[in-house]
């Protein structure tokens, strides 16, 4: 299944909305939105949504983290809400350079499973 992006800003917030698989195949996409977000001018915070995502194998959760790391590097904040699957259970919400914490609900509430703190550094694929 193809992945679709929808991209929309508000203010200080872009939210990248997902729809379908990321994969080897989609990564590329998904990355080039990441960056184009993060790095924009004005922005604070990047959402990524994932409540319509199908799949997301470890190209996906790479995409996230090293998106995570040059949201920090440049200032801002990425953060993913509405995890399923493989980023609900590892954390899908990148909370800084250093770490990468629990996923959150898309009201902003932690998740109820207990928090996970991986350094950008260590993580590799």
């Amino acid at each position: 299944m193809p992945l679709l992006i929808s991209p929309n800003i508000g203010g200080a917030t872009i939210t990248l909305g997902l729809a379908g698989d990321i994969d080897l195949a989609t990564e590329p996409a998904l990355w080039e939105a990441i960056e184009k977000a993060v790095t924009a001018d004005g922005v604070g915070l990047v959402v990524i949504d994932l409540a319509e995502t199908t799949f997301m194998d470890c190209f996906g959760m790479n995409a996230l983290v090293r998106g995570a790391c040059l949201a920090a590097g440049n200032g801002r904040t990425l953060r993913a809400i509405n995890p399923t699957g493989i980023p609900l259970m590892v954390g899908g919400r990148a909370r800084s350079q250093d770490e990468v914490g629990a996923a959150t609900r898309d009201d902003g509430t932690a998740n109820d499973r207990d928090e996970r703190r991986i350094p950008c550094a260590s993580v590799t694929y």
